[in-house]
């Protein structure tokens, strides 16, 4: 059987497959179990080349490095792309590196918009709740100045990103905070 590479970027990184979707009429895993189903793909396979080292398994197991498919355009994308190639060490580093700049950023963002709300607000009946806590409104406004900081300087990183694909980088979480901001994409 001869090798077939799956596609990658300039920076050696594998470019996802695009949009597949169930072959409908003609899904052989609807055939066997009675519909199809979604699982995962690994971008980066097999596991056991990958296993070679704590940093390429670390890589490969990174929920970025992971898709979801329909379980027949899984089976078709492995009869047409049989190999890939590992990254260097350097761009599986910085990817890694980048990746948990991203998953700071994902966390600090869950509460930015009502945090922002409630620092906007001259109302104080909107931090209230914490009125009767230790330091009052007054300490709780300064933690949320302090993560709006921290997400600004996490915003300004994440549009310096190189290794990490921009459809990673441009999750609506990410656009979210920068519309808050204002902070220009890279």
């Amino acid at each position: 059987m001869a090798t077939r590479y799956a596609r990658t970027d300039a920076l050696g990184l594998v470019v996802a497959p695009p949009d597949l979707s169930c072959l409908g009429p003609e899904c052989k895993t609807a055939l066997l179990y009675g519909r199809c189903f979604v699982d995962e793909h690994h971008l980066y396979f097999s596991r056991a080349a990958f296993a070679k080292s704590q940093l390429a398994l670390e890589f490969r197991e990174h929920p970025f490095n992971k898709i979801r498919l329909p379980r027949c355009a899984h089976d078709r994308y492995h009869k047409q792309v049989n190999r890939v190639e590992s990254p260097d060490q350097d761009i599986m580093h910085l990817f890694l590196e980048e990746a948990e700049i991203l998953r700071e950023l994902g966390v600090v963002t869950k509460s930015v918009l009502s945090a922002e709300r409630m620092l906007q607000s001259e109302d104080v009946r909107d931090i209230s709740h914490v009125a009767c806590s230790e330091g009052g409104p007054r300490a709780y406004t300064e933690f949320l100045e302090i993560g709006r900081e921290k997400q600004t300087v996490l915003l300004d990183q994440a549009t310096r990103l190189e290794i990490v694909p921009q459809r990673i980088i441009l999750a609506s979480h990410v656009v979210g905070a920068r519309a808050i901001w204002g902070t220009q994409a890279a």
